[in-house]
C-alpha cells in the first residue's frame, strides 16, 4: 500500500521534472541513429501494414536500408505509435518524447529506490539528480532512440539482483539485449554473480539458460540476419584503443575520471578484501532475508561496469566496424 503509492509518487515527481527539462523538445524530429535505426524501419512496418519478414528481406545498415534494428521494442513500439496516430508527424512526435520521458522517470526512480536502501535520501536524490543531469543521459533522455530503454533495463537487471529476484533480473537482461547487443555483458556479469552465491543454484541455472536462450539467442539472430553491422579490418586494435576508444572518453574526461576510479578503486578494494566479500557476499553467514546490499551493490557494480566497458573495449575484434561513442555509457 504505502510502499506502492511512495514509489508512484516518485516517479510522478520525476516525470513532471523530466518533462520539465526537456518540454522544448516534444516535437524535435529524429536525428542521426534514429533516423536510420529505428524510424526506417518503422517506418517500413507502417507503411506495408507490419509486414515484417518482408522487412528481414531488405538491405540493411550497410546499403542504407530499413533492416536495422527490427527486432528492438522500441522499433516495434514507434511503427504502433505511426499506426495509431495514422502517421500524423506532430501526435507522434509528441508521443514518442512522452513515451521516452516516462522511460526515463521509470530509471531515475528505480536509481533512487537502490540508492536510498545504501546511502539514505538525501544522498540519493544527490545521485538521482547527478544521473539525470548528466549531459550525455539528458541528451539521450530528449531522443526517440535505444539508449533510454536499455539503461532501464541494465538498472532493473542490477537492482533485482541486488535484492534477490534472480527471476525479474534475468528477465530484464533479457529485455537489454533485445534492444540491442549491449545486454550481452550484463548477462555474462549476471551469469557470474548468479554463480557466486551459495544455495538454489539449480534455480539460477535455470535463469542463467534462459538468458543464455534467449538473450544470446536475438544476437545470434542479429549475425544471421547481417544487415545491422558492416565488416570492417581491425587489424590495428592498438590504434583503435587509443584513437577511439580513449580518445573519445576524453571527451567526456570527468565521467572517464569516474570510470578509471570505479574500475581501478573498485578491484584493488575487492582483491584487498576478498576474504570478507567470499564469507559474506555468498549469503552463507546470513540469516534467511538478510540481504547485505552494501556489499552486493559494491561487488555487482564494480563486476557490471568492467564487464560492460571491456566489452566496448574488444568489439572490434568480431572483425565488425564499431565506434564507441560516449552515448553508450549511459547503460551503466
Amino acid at each position: 500500500g504505502k510502499k506502492y503509492f511512495s514509489t508512484r509518487l516518485v516517479f510522478l515527481v520525476f516525470f513532471i521534472l523530466v518533462c520539465i527539462l526537456n518540454w522544448d523538445a516534444r516535437y524535435e524530429k529524429p536525428v542521426w541513429d534514429a533516423v536510420g535505426g529505428v524510424f526506417a524501419p518503422a517506418i517500413y512496418l507502417y507503411e506495408t501494414g507490419f509486414d515484417f519478414p518482408a522487412l528481414l528481406n531488405e538491405p540493411g545498415f550497410p546499403q542504407a536500408g530499413p533492416n536495422v534494428h527490427v527486432y528492438s521494442p522500441i522499433t516495434l513500439v514507434t511503427a504502433a505509435v505511426m499506426r495509431l496516430f495514422d502517421g500524423d508527424k506532430e501526435l507522434v512526435y509528441l508521443s514518442l518524447h512522452l513515451i521516452q520521458f516516462a522511460l526515463t522517470a521509470i530509471l531515475l526512480t528505480v536509481v533512487f529506490s537502490l540508492s536510498r536502501s545504501v546511502f539514505g535520501i538525501f544522498t540519493a536524490l544527490l545521485i538521482t539528480a547527478a544521473v539525470m543531469l548528466f549531459p550525455p543521459f539528458l541528451i539521450q533522455s530528449r531522443y526517440m532512440y535505444m539508449e533510454i530503454g536499455g539503461s532501464l533495463c541494465v538498472i532493473l537487471a542490477f537492482s533485482n539482483w541486488v535484492k534477490k529476484n534472480y527471476f525479474w533480473a534475468a528477465i530484464a537482461a533479457i529485455g537489454a539485449c533485445v534492444v540491442k547487443s549491449f545486454g550481452l555483458p550484463i548477462v555474462a556479469c549476471l551469469a557470474l554473480l548468479f554463480m557466486l552465491e551459495k544455495g538454489a543454484k539449480a534455480r539460477r541455472f535455470v535463469y542463467i539458460l534462459m538468458m543464455v536462450v534467449f538473450g544470446v539467442g536475438v544476437e545470434l539472430l542479429r549475425w544471421m540476419q547481417g544487415t545491422n553491422m558492416a565488416p570492417a579490418n581491425n587489424t590495428n586494435y592498438i590504434g583503435y584503443l587509443i584513437h577511439q576508444f580513449h580518445s573519445r572518453l576524453m571527451q567526456i574526461p570527468d565521467f572517464y575520471l569516474i570510470l578509471l576510479l570505479l574500475i581501478i578503486g573498485g578491484w584493488w578494494y575487492l582483491l584487498k578484501n576478498r576474504g570478507a566479500f567470499k564469507r559474506k557476499f555468498v549469503l552463507g553467514d546470513q540469516e534467511v532475508g538478510d540481504i547485505d546490499v552494501e556489499k552486493r551493490v559494491l561487488l555487482g557494480g564494480i563486476l557490471m561496469i568492467s564487464a560492460f566497458v571491456g566489452f566496448i573495449g574488444v568489439v572490434p575484434l568480431s572483425g565488425m566496424g564499431f565506434y564507441p561513442l560516449t552515448r553508450y555509457y549511459i547503460w551503466i
